[in-house]
């Protein structure tokens, strides 16, 4: 993000002249090595990127494909999957840089015609206009903003939680280790009632959901998800009314939602939080698991995490209820490396107007306005 801290660095100062480079500075001894921002159509030296026809490994073994692929084409490319259907795909990092970052040239994170918040969620199209981009681009400031309270508060439910489940024996399946995660993290983020004791059906429901979200983002009506985000719904919407007219309080993640969307209708907090509820645990819990299974998978791993924990972080937490994850760098380490492996996200745009990119080769390189844009993070995750 150096070249944007620069951009913004230079705009603030009064000496700047409308029209010149941002980065011709006197702070900066060579600029002309400094990539241009990203600029309006009618570059004459800009190629458009090169396309490639998707293939039956596209779709059985898309990490390879894909990774096999940025080898041949080394800032970016097209992927033609037939019948009309193609989307760029970034391999230069600095592509991906850009294109994160301005959401004025390619829109917000969630592209029209593949909206979860819509088509699974229920969310009105007005609703989402006005809303969803200060909703949901607000989110990661929140929660980077807050994210060690509110670790503690899931940890704090989770010690309890593990400690009715596990009993005197200290153990358990593993292939239980996601449903007791569920429960706390539920609990701490959504409030009391949304917990195993009020609301049991929340399980299931995640379940039901996620088994079936492919099908459902088609725009195909499962009946398992509907009922699954029907049920979810209500027991937030629920939870709302109760908490406006003094009752239980809800949990940080719905007053964020109320407040990020100015209060304007529970029923909209409902579903933001569901929308929420869903992507936290769906992504929490394979990642949890997975890295779980990993560790306990390898003797010297597993052997040097029990150490860790039972040294180090044996005195967490502190008499205020804060836990120090500085105090298990190894275990944190393992948990990276398990998403380095086993994640696969890709965060779509839609280019809202002709620009042009300079990738770090030098090439630029056209983005036409109503293109598709694919993010591949696994493809930073795997080019070692």
């Amino acid at each position: 993000m150096d070249r944007l801290n620069k951009l913004t660095q230079h705009l603030k100062e009064e000496s700047g002249e409308a029209g010149k480079c941002p980065f011709r500075h006197r702070d900066v001894k060579d600029s002309s090595r400094i990539r241009p921002l990203p600029t309006a159509a009618g570059d004459a030296s800009a190629i458009d990127p090169p396309v490639v026809k998707a293939t039956k490994r596209t779709s059985t073994d898309p990490i390879n494909f894909l990774l096999e692929t940025a080898k041949e084409h080394k800032d970016c490319f097209t992927v033609d999957r037939g019948r009309g259907y193609q989307y760029i795909v970034p391999t230069d990092v600095s592509l991906y840089e850009d294109i994160l970052t301005f959401d004025d040239i390619f829109g917000n994170p969630v592209t029209p015609n593949m909206s979860v918040n819509k088509n699974i969620f229920q969310i009105p199209s007005d609703q989402l206009d006005r809303h969803e981009q200060n909703a949901i681009g607000g989110l990661r400031k929140y929660l980077l903003n807050n994210n060690a309270g509110l670790a503690d508060i899931i940890a704090a439910k989770l010690e309890t939680y593990m400690k009715e489940v596990m009993g005197e024996s200290g153990t358990m399946d593993l292939r239980d280790l996601g449903v007791a995660i569920f429960w706390p993290m539920t609990e701490a983020l959504f409030g009391e009632k949304a917990n195993i004791n009020h609301a049991p059906f929340l399980y299931k429901a995640f379940d039901d959901i996620d088994a079936y979200f492919g099908k459902a983002l088609k725009g195909v009506e499962v009946p398992e998800v509907k009922e699954g985000v029907t049920k979810a719904y209500n027991q937030f919407s629920s939870m709302i009314k109760e908490s406006n007219t003094g009752g239980c309080p809800v949990g940080p993640l719905i007053k964020y939602y109320d407040q990020a969307t100015k209060s304007e209708d529970p029923d909209l907090t409902a579903k933001f939080a569901t929308a929420a509820w869903w992507g936290g645990q769906g992504n929490t819990l394979p990642s949890t698991v997975w890295t779980f299974g990993r560790i306990l998978g390898d003797p010297e791993v597993k052997r040097k995490c029990y150490e860790e924990v039972d040294t180090t972080f044996a005195n967490q937490p502190a008499a205020d209820g804060h836990y120090d994850y500085d105090t298990i760098p190894y275990l944190t380490a393992a948990l990276k490396e398990t998403l380095r492996m086993t994640t696969y996200s890709i965060a779509w745009r839609h280019v809202q107007k002709d620009t042009t990119l300079t990738a770090s080769s030098g090439k630029t390189y056209n983005f036409k306005k109503g293109q598709l844009v694919g993010l591949h993070f696994c493809m930073r995750h795997f080019d070692e």
